[in-house]
């Protein structure tokens, strides 16, 4: 299964796909790196994990060769004018495991003076970063001559948990816990030549990071902790704190620091034990199961494996609301939506794992504003799956409507476990009908995964203030060996998606 990460993300463990084992203890990562946005291959990226390292060619494809195995591998990945991020996986010896990458680009690059220092601003954003005179060193110490180019990215975790770096946990004395993302911003140093730089000693400078967050705005704190990503271990380490300012919708956390990375606002929360358990096509137990949350009512996720008896274990907020779903090789999981619950608590029914060469998974994620978008998926049958009729997993027609959404952010998400042979249709509609922004302005997104290959979709233009509230995405065709032809459609339209009186007859595929 290819994953996007960068979930999400946030943080997760991919898909193991086993693969001619290797003469040395060594593990292989494949994948692709694409733009957070528009799912674009990200040609020219570097990739790396301690000293195996390597590039993404023209389709975004990337093998990274001789890395050493283990639960935790910290990936480093950037591009020209994408901003770098930090990744932690797995990777098992003899085994090839399979992630992908999204860049984010950068958001302002501005040629500061050295000896003047100066401010960065982001267009259309609160986002900023102060600096001093003097400001810069390389690695060896020495200053740099000229300018300096000074790239600028806030990151937003509440439209998308997988564009956070790490994978939010900061080290424990007893190991690691979980914390909420209240916004984060990227800065990043070089001089003429490209070589990096950083803060010079005695030096600081401050950031004013936005606030994003799915948590509401009454649980704002007015001081919050900063901490940065550690390249090294993949986890935030804290350092410092910033101060609430501004007013809504234009907060941000003004904070001073000592040197440049990925800064984040923030905070470890209060959690509860969800327990839960998957089960396989044939109703079995499912064991080592990666199942990860990722909050509806927060910014942060988290992730276990499920143990011989398919059952496991997680921690999500303390009354907060997260999406639960799982993976296994190159299966997948249809996910729900579990809490708010103020103690532990157990879901059921199980989890229903399921090839996928015989499934399909489509998540909707969007910003603040609308309130509420729907996602529309009109079967071969000419049934139609959405909040009017969320379908079912266990019986035909083997669809569903997993998560319904309302209330800003997303994300919608639904599940195909059986592939009827036809034409699939996926639409989104902007049921708030409100347009500042729009699904465009929002900004929407669509991540679909067929077959194990992932794709994104960002709206087109031409949304219109009356009447064209529906957003045509794509199209989708299987055939009776159950191989899907995805065709983007990415067009406007005033009519609803609607389900027919009488389904027609449909067989479902059958795969090799």
């Amino acid at each position: 299964m290819a994953l996007l990460v960068g979930c999400g993300g946030g943080s997760s463990t991919p898909a193991t796909v086993q693969t001619t084992p290797v003469a040395t203890a060594k593990a292989v990562i494949s994948g692709r790196v694409l733009d957070t946005q528009d799912g674009t291959p990200v040609a020219g990226a570097t990739i790396s994990a301690g000293t195996a390292s390597t590039t993404s060619g023209a389709d975004g494809a990337y093998v990274l060769n001789n890395v050493e195995a283990g639960s935790r591998v910290v990936l480093v990945a950037g591009a020209s004018n994408y901003s770098e991020t930090v990744k932690v996986t797995a990777a098992q010896v003899g085994a090839t495991t399979t992630f992908d990458i999204k860049l984010l680009k950068v958001a302002a690059t501005a040629a500061i003076g050295q000896t003047s220092g100066g401010v960065v601003t982001v267009p259309g954003s609160v986002a900023r970063v102060s600096l001093p005179a003097n400001f810069a060193v390389l690695a060896n110490g020495s200053a740099p001559v000229g300018n300096v180019t000074v790239k600028v990215t806030p990151i937003a975790p509440a439209t998308d948990s997988s564009l956070m770096p790490g994978d939010y946990t900061t080290a424990t004395a007893g190991g690691s816990t979980s914390i909420e993302s209240f916004g984060a911003m990227a800065v990043s140093l070089s001089d003429a030549s490209g070589a990096k730089l950083n803060l010079a000693p005695a030096k600081t400078a401050t950031i004013r990071i936005p606030v994003s967050t799915r948590s509401s705005a009454a649980t704002l704190s007015p001081t919050i902790p900063l901490f940065y990503v550690s390249e090294q271990t993949g986890r935030w380490v804290e350092e410092g704190t910033a101060t609430l300012m501004g007013t809504a919708p234009n907060q941000y956390y003004e904070g001073v620091v000592s040197h440049f990375s990925v800064w984040n606002a923030d905070q470890v929360y209060d959690s509860v034990v969800v327990s839960g358990c998957v089960n396989d096509e044939k109703g079995l137990q499912a064991a080592g199961v990666t199942v990860q949350s990722d909050g509806i009512s927060y910014s942060g996720v988290s992730s276990a494996t499920t143990d011989a008896l398919g059952q496991f274990t997680l921690r999500i907020k303390k009354s907060g609301t997260a999406t639960v779903g799982g993976f296994l090789s190159n299966k997948i999981t249809n996910e729900v939506a579990a809490g708010p619950n103020a103690s532990d608590f157990v879901l059921t029914p199980c989890l229903q794992l399921t090839t996928l060469a015989n499934s399909i998974k489509i998540k909707l994620t969007w910003g603040e504003l609308p309130d509420d978008l729907d996602s529309y998926l009109t079967l071969p049958t000419g049934e139609v799956v959405s909040y009017h009729e969320r379908g079912s997993l266990l019986a035909a027609p083997f669809v569903n409507l997993d998560v319904d959404d309302t209330s800003s952010y997303g994300p919608e998400i639904i599940t195909v476990r059986k592939l009827l042979v036809g034409t699939y249709s996926y639409a989104v509609r902007n049921y708030s009908g409100s347009h500042a922004p729009g699904v465009t302005g929002s900004p929407a997104k669509v991540e679909l995964n067929a077959s194990g290959n992932t794709s994104l979709y960002a709206p087109p233009v031409g949304e219109a203030t009356t009447g064209q509230t529906v957003w045509n995405v794509f199209n989708f065709v299987v055939a009776p060996n159950c191989s899907v032809t995805v065709t983007p459609v990415n067009t406007w339209s005033s009519s609803e998606p609607k389900g027919v009186a009488s389904p027609t007859a449909a067989a479902y595929c059958v795969a090799p």
